[in-house]
């Protein structure tokens, strides 16, 4: 895969079309690795399930400690999912080590904004449903802003509204699209997968759409991040991740 023609210019627009056609390109390009990193964050959650055999006899304090593993893992393996992405994206393939090593740097600063931006999105939704929507978008490049600009967790989380400004309409449009996705293919993977093998093969389908749609979440949020750059700042691609070199 190469990087597509239209690099950063100052003069382009971010666009919705733009972000869909480049995630897809990244996302195919290196599915298989893309959804193993987004498969490992939920195994701790899914395993004390499996292992027994009625859940609700499981220790809450067994699933506390996964939860708690699972948030860990899940902001590495998306921070790690930014340096995978723009590895594609310059038509350079990566594997799941140096993508891991190049993240392991930024897992404090990651963890501190992801408790930030948890804390703020559980405010705004027990005030009122919209300030959740708004700070969701206000914040959706916090990780790739984190790992590419070497920022801190509240400077990476004001850097991500600082680029969302003036795109917030188009990115909430994006989100939207991804979100019904989603459900809808969650929807029609578990009706098939009860079907054909009862509750343990449903679980296992949500399982696996959950790594494939977790693993395109990561590659469009990063895609959102460069696209933005690339039309606020002028940004070219190779600009861009000579901090990975």
């Amino acid at each position: 895969m190469t990087d597509m023609a239209y690099r950063g210019s100052a003069s382009r627009e971010f666009s919705i079309g733009a972000v869909l056609a480049r995630t897809t390109d990244v996302f195919k390009s290196g599915a298989g690795r893309f959804i193993a990193l987004a498969a490992v964050p939920a195994l701790p959650v899914l395993l004390p399930g499996l292992v027994v055999a009625d859940p609700r006899s499981v220790p809450w304090y067994v699933w506390l400690l996964a939860g708690l593993l699972q948030f860990f893992l899940y902001f590495l393996a998306q921070g790690a999912s930014v340096y995978g992405a723009f590895q594609e994206m310059r038509g350079q393939r990566f594997t799941l080590a140096e993508s891991l090593e190049k993240c392991l740097g930024r897992v404090l600063p990651l963890i501190g904004a992801a408790v930030l931006s948890a804390l703020g999105l559980m405010l705004g939704f027990l005030v009122f449903v919209i300030p959740f929507f708004i700070l969701a978008i206000f914040w959706c490049v916090t990780v790739p802003a984190c790992v590419v600009e070497r920022l801190g967790p509240i400077r990476s989380l004001g850097r991500s509204a600082e680029l969302t400004r003036g795109a917030r309409l188009k990115i909430f449009v994006l989100f939207l699209i991804f979100i019904v996705g989603a459900w809808v293919a969650g929807l029609v993977l578990r009706l098939v997968a009860a079907a054909i093998g009862g509750g343990m093969a449903a679980i296992w389908a949500s399982y696996g759409l959950g790594a494939v749609w977790g693993a395109l979440g990561s590659v469009l949020v990063t895609v959102v991040y460069y696209e933005l750059r690339a039309a606020k700042e002028g940004i070219d691609l190779d600009q861009l991740v000579r901090v990975f070199d």
